[in-house]
């Protein structure tokens, strides 16, 4: 996969859409997505996306809420396997 091609994103609990961005920092098995990445931003002319749908970028749509701590509410955001794909 190269930068900015387009690529799903997949767990158990879901599947999402995301643009990739190599980073020679991060260990190849690890995948990082940004808060809010599906918003819309009139500033700079981006759209925005369906937080909600399958074709959209919500990293939150592919993390089960099963295992929620249940003091802080917080779900295991860093223990997650997923599978990259590019987009066909």
């Amino acid at each position: 996969m190269l930068d900015g091609e387009w690529v799903n994103v997949e767990t158990v609990a879901g599947k999402i859409r995301l643009k990739a961005k190599y980073n020679a920092a991060l260990d190849p098995r690890v995948v990082c997505a940004p808060y809010g990445w599906w918003q819309t931003c009139s500033e700079l002319g981006l759209p925005g996306y369906d937080p909600l749908s399958p074709t959209g970028a919500n990293i939150n749509l592919v993390i089960p809420n099963t295992h929620i701590d249940p003091i802080s509410a917080s779900v295991p955001h860093r223990s997650r396997m997923c599978r990259v794909t590019k987009e066909a």
